[in-house]
C-alpha cells in the first residue's frame, strides 16, 4: 500500500440507476469521470444538486458498484468495503444508548478485538476535536457540532488512510460550520490522512481544499478542477482575504458557466 502511486483513482467512471417498470425510467447519474487523488490530499467535490456526488463517493466507498469504468485505493481495485476507508455522512447517525467513546469504538469493534492502541488513538482523536471532558456524554447531550465531530473521529477510530466525508456539516447553522471547517482542517493536518469531501458550500470548498473538483449537472462529469493557492494550514481569517473571495469566484463562475450559456441560448442572447 505504501508503494501505490496514487490514493485513489477513478478512470472512465460511469453509473446509470436502472428503471423499474414504466414508471421509473432508467438515470444516468454519472458520466466518464477520470479523477486521480494522491496521498495526503484534501479534495472536495462540488456540482449541483443531484449531479452524481454522492454516487462517486459512495463508488469510492464500494457500496455502490460502477456500470462502467473502475475505481482502485491504494493501487487495488474497490469492489466492496474496505477497511481502510473511513466514512463520515451529514447525519451523524450515533447509537443513542452509546457514550462517545463507545460510538467512537465501534468500526474498530467490528474489525475485530478493541486494543489498548484503538482507545489511545480515540482519546488523541477526541482531544484534537476539543471533545476532552466529553468521552462518558450519550449523544442527547451533546449539540449539532459536538455530535458531528464524534461522527469524524468515529470514522478515523480505525485509522484509516482514506477519509469520505458527504456533506458532514450541512445541517449546522453557519457560524458552527464555520467552526467545523478549521476544526476539520486541522484534524485532517495533523492525522496526515487522505481526504475527499462532497459539498453544495462554494467557500467550505475553497476554505478546506488543496483541489477543488467542479462536476457539471447530471449526468455529473468533471468541468474543471481549480487548486486554491493557500498553505495546508486554513484559519478564519483567510475567509475576509480579497484571493479567498477572487478563488471562491472562479469556482461559482465556472460552475455556472454552463447554466448561463443556456439561459443565453433560450433567450437569442
Amino acid at each position: 500500500m505504501a508503494t501505490a502511486r496514487h490514493a485513489v483513482e477513478l478512470a472512465g467512471l460511469r453509473h446509470v440507476f436502472p428503471g423499474r417498470g414504466r414508471s421509473v425510467q432508467a438515470m444516468e447519474a454519472v458520466r466518464n469521470v477520470d479523477l486521480t487523488v494522491e496521498p495526503g490530499e484534501f479534495v472536495s467535490i462540488v456540482g449541483p444538486s443531484g449531479c452524481g456526488k454522492s454516487t462517486i463517493l459512495k463508488m469510492i466507498a464500494g457500496l455502490l458498484r460502477p456500470t462502467e469504468g473502475g475505481v482502485r485505493v491504494w493501487g487495488e481495485e474497490v469492489t466492496g468495503p474496505r477497511r481502510e476507508i473511513g466514512i463520515a455522512l451529514q447525519d451523524a447517525t450515533l447509537l443513542p444508548w452509546r457514550d462517545v467513546v463507545g460510538n467512537c469504538l465501534l468500526p474498530v469493534e467490528l474489525h475485530g478485538k478493541v486494543t489498548d492502541e484503538a482507545r489511545e488513538r480515540v482519546a488523541g482523536l477526541l482531544k484534537r476535536a476539543g471533545l476532552a471532558g466529553f468521552e462518558t456524554r450519550r449523544p442527547k447531550e451533546l449539540s449539532g457540532g459536538m455530535r458531528q465531530r464524534v461522527a469524524i473521529c468515529r470514522a478515523l477510530a480505525d485509522d484509516p488512510t482514506l477519509l469520505l466525508l458527504d456533506e458532514p456539516f450541512g445541517a449546522l447553522d453557519a457560524l458552527t460550520r464555520e467552526q467545523m471547517n478549521i476544526d476539520l482542517n486541522r484534524i485532517w493536518r495533523e492525522t496526515g490522512k487522505t481526504a475527499i469531501l462532497i459539498t453544495h458550500g462554494i467557500e467550505e470548498a475553497v476554505l478546506l481544499s488543496t483541489r477543488v473538483v467542479l462536476l457539471s449537472e447530471r449526468p455529473g462529469t468533471i468541468v474543471d478542477v481549480i487548486t486554491p493557492p493557500f498553505p495546508p494550514t486554513r484559519t478564519r481569517e483567510l475567509l475576509s482575504r480579497p484571493e479567498f473571495a477572487e478563488v471562491c469566484g472562479q469556482v461559482r463562475d465556472r460552475l455556472f458557466a454552463g447554466e448561463r450559456a443556456a439561459s443565453a441560448t433560450e433567450t437569442g442572447a
